[in-house]
């Protein structure tokens, strides 16, 4: 019996099957070669969104930069990833050289990823995986947030390289580190 190899696409492949008119209104990420559907609930949605909300109102005092929901990141030399976070932080200096109109060429200083019910298939190993790709292109910081067990991690890169995760019980508080100085989410007001 033959094993069936997964087809493999590139970012110039991923970006012509996402403007196909059936595709018009559904969310997609190339993870490592693969297309993968992203499709949010409603819990996910009021996780992401409260969690905007704070950063934005955060940086509405604190001017360093901006944040955005679900915005393209696609490293150029990486054809096989293109990236797109709940939320992406970007501080002012990096977005001073950018065009507003594209795909972002780095990943953001900070990304959220809120896990969906889509994230079934590797779950929170799958969340990790993601963190990782974002700390080893460029993230500074990486927030994992568990809406169902109303939980989050916290995933840095430590001086010497190695990946730092800090898991938060429902007690826990989200903090902005060097990216967002000063900055503090509780999880209760997460999931309020």
């Amino acid at each position: 019996m033959a094993v069936q190899q997964k087809q493999l696409y590139t970012v110039e492949q991923f970006e012509s099957f996402i403007h196909l008119p059936e595709n018009e209104n559904r969310l997609f990420e190339l993870i490592d070669g693969e297309i993968v559907e992203v499709s949010p609930k409603l819990r996910h949605g009021m996780a992401a969104s409260a969690s905007h909300g704070h950063i934005f109102a955060y940086l509405q005092q604190n001017p360093i930069g901006r944040v955005a929901i679900k915005v393209d990141h696609q490293i150029p030399d990486d054809e096989r990833n293109f990236r797109r976070p709940d939320i992406s932080y970007i501080s002012a200096e990096r977005l001073a050289a950018l065009d507003l109109d594209e795909n972002i060429p780095f990943m953001p200083d900070l990304a959220v990823v809120v896990k969906s019910p889509t994230n079934y298939v590797k779950g929170i190993r799958g969340l990790r995986e993601k963190a990782l790709y974002y700390l080893e292109n460029g993230s500074l910081l990486v927030w994992l947030i568990y809406p169902e067990s109303e939980t989050a991690e916290v995933c840095t890169r430590a001086a010497d390289g190695t990946i730092q995760i800090a898991p938060l019980g429902q007690d826990g508080v989200l903090g902005g580190g060097d990216v967002l100085p000063g900055f503090t989410l509780p999880l209760k007001d997460v999931y309020r």
